[in-house]
């Protein structure tokens, strides 16, 4: 009997440390500030994505993008045109440099008299190579080898239709043998979400253990631990602070979670490739677990 009641108020100063250290800590400025802070920041960072992100080039049904200046010394014959989102211009090579440090273009293509050898095109541009004019220049380049690659299959004698069939190149999905369609967003999430899981799991680790030793430190410098261990064994003690602090992180974790679900059906609408994600209830469980 003695050592029931002694089990049970142990049991109940365990509950007592841990609540109390599960209020302490979700009440702390850094811990809210580092909860609200990091799905925020992920918004935001996705959200100047998402802003300044293009659509690109697409070789086949998609709209080209980009203004480009071409030299171009080899023998494929290469044509001027220009649309609402994409141009492309002929120039001697002394007007592209000319144009070059003015600062009226950032870069020119020259196409050497070689490239029907090689195939190797040279981009000109004054200064290095920054991420300012990554995707710019993924996109010039895009329309380049398009445009190309057109003009070979056009001197080839290949028709008009049988050159877009061609530039549209080949596509492979992949599907279940229940006819299901596998996309690479789910075989991307299936290896992404555990990943994912694990690096907030440890991040959760680290901040709560640093509250923890926080916590320590402060009774012991204020003496307070002296008191508390005169009316609460070290055990229940320790097991109450593991415990709250616990309950704090996975609070943490769901809030990120919830987050997350919240996050990627509103993101979807503008990142396609975000529609076909969803998150397995199961994995949820476990990550938590």
């Amino acid at each position: 009997m003695s050592r029931t009641s002694g089990d049970s108020s142990n049991g109940r100063l365990t509950a007592l440390v841990a609540r109390r250290e599960y209020l302490r800590t979700v009440r702390r400025r850094g811990y809210i500030f580092g909860t609200i802070l990091l799905p925020l920041g992920i918004a935001v960072l996705m959200g100047i994505s998402v802003f300044f992100s293009s659509a690109g080039f697409d070789g086949g049904g998609g709209e080209a993008t980009g203004q480009i200046v071409v030299v171009n010394e080899s023998g494929v014959t290469v044509e001027e045109f220009e649309t609402e989102r994409a141009s492309l211009r002929l120039a001697t090579a002394a007007e592209a440099v000319a144009q070059l440090e003015a600062g009226e273009i950032g870069a020119f293509y020259l196409i050497p008299a070689s490239f029907d050898q090689d195939g190797r095109i040279d981009r000109i541009q004054s200064g290095g190579f920054d991420l300012s004019t990554l995707e710019s220049s993924e996109n010039d380049e895009g329309l380049l080898r398009f445009v190309v690659r057109d003009a070979q299959l056009d001197a080839a004698g290949v028709a008009p239709e049988d050159a877009a069939r061609i530039l549209r190149g080949v596509s492979v999905n992949v599907i279940t043998i229940e006819g299901d369609e596998v996309s690479g967003a789910d075989v991307a999430a299936g290896i992404a979400l555990p990943m994912v899981f694990v690096a907030i799991f440890m991040i959760s680790i680290f901040m709560t253990s640093g509250y923890l030793l926080q916590s320590v430190t402060e009774e012991k410098e204020n003496r307070v631990v002296e008191i508390v261990l005169s009316s609460i064994p070290a055990t229940p003690l320790m097991a109450g602070k593991v415990l709250g602090l616990g309950g704090a992180g996975l609070t943490q974790v769901a809030i990120w979670v919830g987050s997350a679900l919240v996050a990627i059906p509103l993101l979807s609408s503008q990142v396609p490739d975000l529609g076909p994600i969803a998150l397995d209830p199961t994995m949820l469980v476990l990550a938590l677990l």
